[in-house]
């Protein structure tokens, strides 16, 4: 079991249970996981929809107050440190589904996937969380070019 993390104002940075990384109501999780944290209706239905579009996700957004699933293209999750989100597809069963693409990145990929995860180094992305979080006196910018300007004000590369 890893030791929780600390952001800047004492808020507890460590897995969802059993899996994932919750902000608010949102769990963040690899897609390898959904099925752990995502009731496996919806989360049948948000793939059958994906099928029907030349779309492929590797990460998965839920959110448990709207029962909205968000399907995550994620391209360089496995290569990156704080990977980009990328292409979307999001389905609600109130509002049905959009496809989207979004610019923002996304801190601590350790928390999204299990120790047994082999696409990445999960230990090395636990010790880079706690590289920064040690040095970062405020909130993670979750655009790419704000982030790493974050980085460089603490001689971070």
């Amino acid at each position: 079991m890893r030791e929780t993390l600390y952001t800047f104002n004492r808020s507890p940075i460590k897995r969802h249970h059993p899996v994932g990384k919750r902000m608010g109501s949102k769990i963040y999780v690899h897609k390898k996981y959904a099925r752990r944290v995502i009731p496996w209706e919806l989360f049948a239905l948000a793939t059958q929809i994906a099928e029907t579009y030349p779309f492929e996700f590797n990460c998965v957004c839920y959110d448990l107050a709207g029962k909205i699933v968000r399907l995550d293209e994620a391209p360089d999750f496995d290569t990156a440190r704080e990977p980009a989100v990328g292409n979307y597809l999001r389905i609600s069963p109130a509002d049905g589904f959009k496809l989207g693409k979004s610019p923002n990145i996304w801190h601590h990929k350790w928390l999204w996937v299990d120790d047994d995860y082999e696409g990445f180094d999960v230990d090395a992305s636990y010790e880079w969380s706690r590289t920064w979080l040690a040095k970062l006196k405020r909130s993670a910018r979750g655009v790419e070019h704000q982030w790493l300007a974050q980085l460089a004000e603490v001689g971070l590369e």
